[in-house]
């Protein structure tokens, strides 16, 4: 959407959850659909604040992050929300700074439940680090990710395959930021050295 080609849509929604007004209007067949089961609208419905979502698959039919805020009237009434729904794997290309300086460091973003928000490798990105076939021949890997959903900052060593297929041993370092209620681990990796397989 113009600056922001990450944005999707932008929709207002009823008291009821129900969605009003969708832009741009490609995404008018949403238009009616309710949005109240989905769980930071509970909690925006519930508690009365602004939300941020995990990734999940919108009614548009896309993996995204919604961002909403609670909407009152000029009396303090509530009367319902607007949200800004976004993909996060090209608001992290854009916004991530180049290695223009040689750095070997790289950045990926990880949920609290290992699901991966972005990487480099883009083939990584919607897979889950403790479940997702790719990584269970790593445990070193699984167990760093335990690690991450545990403490808000820290760093460690792991093995993973590097581009070309090949056994290396990776550093990371992450600290965790929390965005209206949601949990994002943003990781810096790096190649320590090749490691026979």
């Amino acid at each position: 959407m113009g600056r922001f080609p990450w944005v999707f849509d932008m929709i207002t929604v009823s008291d009821k959850g129900i969605i009003d007004t969708v832009e741009p209007e490609s995404y008018k067949s949403v238009i009616g659909v309710n949005l109240s089961d989905q769980k930071h609208m509970q909690r925006l419905y519930s508690q009365k604040v602004l939300v941020m979502s995990e990734v999940f698959l919108s009614v548009e039919g896309i993996p995204a992050v919604d961002i909403a805020s609670p909407v009152f009237s000029p009396d303090g009434r509530f009367i319902g929300a607007t949200t800004l729904l976004f993909k996060p794997e090209p608001f992290f290309a854009k916004n991530t700074p180049k290695q223009s300086d040689g750095t070997l460091w790289h950045l990926m973003v990880m949920q609290k439940d290992g699901l991966i928000v972005y990487a480099p490798d883009t083939g990584q990105i919607g897979k889950n680090a403790f479940s997702d076939p790719l990584f269970r021949p790593f445990p070193e890997l699984i167990s760093l990710t335990g690690d991450m959903s545990r403490e808000w900052v820290g760093n460690g060593t792991y093995t993973f395959i590097d581009a070309n297929g090949m056994n290396v041993t990776k550093e990371a370092i992450w600290t965790t930021v929390g965005i209206r209620g949601t949990e994002w681990h943003l990781v810096l990796i790096r190649i320590v050295e090749p490691k026979s397989s």
